[in-house]
């Protein structure tokens, strides 16, 4: 099949119609992530990098819901394109039944051990620093785990809505939240409008209420669309799902949830490293995730259009047009991240001037951002990648070039430099990052063979 990367008017059209509410759903929840952790850097930075250490841990469980969703995601959204809404019902029971296995591990495993994982990050400094950051951490860590419990359950909806094309209630929902989040954050960090000023607390609590909000807008506008939200036909009428499709998923999803344990399990990993370093690169290392947060927009979103617009094509047996229309989104995502990393890099010397900390932090997060800025391109071509094989069921295989290789490439590099060299924290940043040079050059191989367009309903 000749290579075509130009889509047509129409076929952007499409993507923007798919990818550019999530994209803004991202964009503003990152922007006001930022704008949160803009207003926690004002209390200082031992409060900056504590409420970063947990926020680091609590990503891992975060990965893993996002990846336990999206393995009966990947048939919910075949089953859209077949037009079953059974089979979308029984997926979407799944991700209830498996999602709430994963809150309560989760509450189990920080709750009793939330102490020792975030001391792990505070290694190489002075006693003061470390009773003080643990403190505050601690503090933010239980009041953060109640949102826990609207976050699982927004994330089975939401998915689901975007696996059938509904991205706009997702968006309006998250936008709401966000605003909600802000403003409370504002009033509860520093106590504004006759609120208690409650420091890097109020900052949790902001976000606890923000994700009931978000939760209940989800299902208020869901309920009155009922007749459009086919992944709820019949779900109320039994409580049992099918065996041998609760097999196809462990089948095909089960090496995605395990890439993402891997894969989060790794990168708190890197990060710890990174806190080898001391304070000031934890400190650093927040400033430059959240900006990665933001920065990244784009590319999830792209992903998740990949995820839809190639899986519904695949479903419906379409497979030389969902490889045509695949081509053409890796190749439109790789050229809107050109011009990301050209904005970050213009922006670079700004961004640390915002945050309350010293004038070395602020130089290492620069040049951090900098390295960042070089790095999105490559970070759109392996993202990409993964979607694409993802949408195919070749789950294993996405194992192997994404979570497999954080933990047997990424993790060992960052390790060694940090543990057996004298590099800094940027050049230690860089080199593990550039190392994802590796995934971007496999995932594009495997799109290029082809092999990974299968439809995974009928098979």
């Amino acid at each position: 099949m000749k290579l075509k990367l130009i889509g047509n008017k129409a076929f952007y059209l499409s993507v923007l119609t798919i990818a550019l509410p999530i994209m803004l759903q991202n964009a503003v929840t990152s922007f006001v992530g930022l704008l949160d952790n803009l207003m926690v850097g004002r209390l200082g930075t031992l409060p900056m990098s504590g409420v970063s250490v947990v926020n680091t841990l609590l990503n891992i469980f975060y990965l893993i819901t996002y990846a336990t969703i999206n393995a009966s995601g990947l048939f919910l959204a075949q089953y859209c394109g077949k037009e079953d809404h059974e089979g979308m019902a029984n997926c979407f029971r799944i991700k209830i039944y498996t999602t709430i296995i994963l809150l309560v591990i989760g509450l189990v495993v920080f709750g009793c051990f939330g102490r020792k994982l975030i001391a792990l990050y505070l290694l190489n400094n002075s006693a003061d620093v470390i009773d003080t950051t643990l403190v505050i951490a601690l503090s933010y860590l239980k009041i953060m785990l109640v949102g826990l419990v609207p976050f699982v359950f927004y994330c089975c909806i939401s998915f689901s809505l975007r696996e059938t094309g509904e991205t706009v209630l997702p968006m309006v929902a998250s936008i709401t939240a966000v605003i909600v989040n802000l403003v409370l954050n504002y009033c509860l960090i520093f106590g504004h409008f006759g609120f208690m000023a409650l420091g890097s607390d109020g900052a949790a609590y902001a976000t606890v209420v923000s994700r009931f909000v978000e939760l209940f807008i989800v299902l208020f506008f869901m309920f009155l669309n009922r007749d459009k939200v086919h992944f709820l036909d019949g779900l109320l009428s039994r409580v049992s799902v099918p065996m041998d499709l609760l097999q196809n998923i462990i089948i095909k999803g089960g090496p995605l949830v395990l890439n993402e344990v891997f894969y989060a399990v790794g990168m708190a990993a890197v990060s710890q490293c990174y806190s080898y370093r001391g304070i000031d690169a934890v400190a650093a290392a927040n400033i430059t995730t959240t900006i990665s947060n933001l920065s990244s927009v784009a590319t999830i979103a792209m992903g998740n259009a990949i995820a839809i617009m190639v899986g519904q094509r695949l479903g419906a047996g379409e497979i030389e047009k969902a490889k045509e229309i695949d081509n053409q989104l890796i190749f439109f995502s790789f050229c809107l991240n050109i011009l990301v990393g050209f904005v970050l890099y213009l922006l670079s010397p700004l961004i640390p001037q915002l945050y309350n900390t010293s004038d070395e932090i602020r130089m290492i997060a620069r040049r951090m951002i900098v390295v960042l800025a070089l790095y999105q391109p490559i970070m759109s071509l392996y993202i990409s990648s993964y979607f694409t094989v993802r949408s195919g069921g070749n789950t294993m295989l996405t194992f192997v070039f994404d979570g497999f290789f954080t933990v047997l490439v990424s993790l060992p590099v960052a390790f060694t430099l940090s543990h057996f060299t004298g590099l800094g924290i940027v050049e230690i940043y860089l080199i593990t990052l550039m190392a994802d040079l590796i995934k971007a050059f496999l995932g594009i191989y495997l799109i290029l063979k082809g092999g990974w367009a299968k439809n995974i309903i009928n098979n």
